[in-house]
């Protein structure tokens, strides 16, 4: 009996705040990673298909001012250059001549 792990996608949802002190209400909508006092926003983590319900949920609660999803799972992590002609290499440049008028070393 062969078993296989499906790991569920999760994304993090900021959640912008007049108060801090209803953070424990938005515990029911997914885990709390971390709290920001200064800036009073919340980052949330929750699966992904539940992520539009909850969002529509958490901004009709009168404590919230705004939310935003994270695009971080939506950026290319490679920063390889696609194609090689792109890339910077100093035989494309030419070298600049710097005049020692002046200058002791």
């Amino acid at each position: 009996m062969e078993q296989t792990f499906n790991a569920t996608t999760r994304r993090s949802l900021i959640v912008y705040m007049r108060n801090l002190r209803q953070v424990r209400n938005l515990r029911r909508y997914g885990n709390v990673e971390y709290v920001s006092r200064r800036m009073r926003y919340v980052v949330l983590y929750m699966n992904d298909e539940k992520l539009l319900a909850n969002q529509d949920k958490i901004e009709q609660l009168g404590f919230v001012l705004r939310t935003q999803i994270s695009v971080r799972p939506d950026l290319n992590v490679n920063l390889q250059a696609d194609n090689e002609d792109r890339g910077f290499s100093l035989e494309d440049t030419e070298t600049l001549e710097v005049p020692n008028e002046g200058v002791e070393i």
